[in-house]
């Protein structure tokens, strides 16, 4: 699969591609869209694999990446798991 991050759409060949770091609003505070997160006992929230969405401007197609994913903490206190090939 070609990398639309390389700033080419690999469905239409436009050379036009808009990255974005979607959010959540909740109670008028913004959430990036992560992997997970955790929260402190002080209540502050740190977010682990910010995603953000390559589009291409022309036909809209998406791509998703992950922020580094070697830092998203794994356990069912952060609702992440490993799968892993059987075997």
């Amino acid at each position: 699969m070609e990398d639309i991050r390389r700033g080419k759409c690999p469905l239409c060949a436009h050379d036009r591609i808009v990255e974005s770091w979607p959010s959540d609003w909740d109670g008028g505070n913004a959430n990036r869209l992560s992997a997970t997160n955790s929260v402190s006992k002080w209540g502050k929230v740190t977010d682990h694999g910010p995603m953000a969405a390559y589009i291409c401007a022309q036909c809209g197609y998406t791509q998703w990446f992950t922020a580094s994913p070697g830092e998203i903490p794994i356990g069912p206190e952060f609702r992440t798991r490993l799968v892993t090939p059987a075997g």
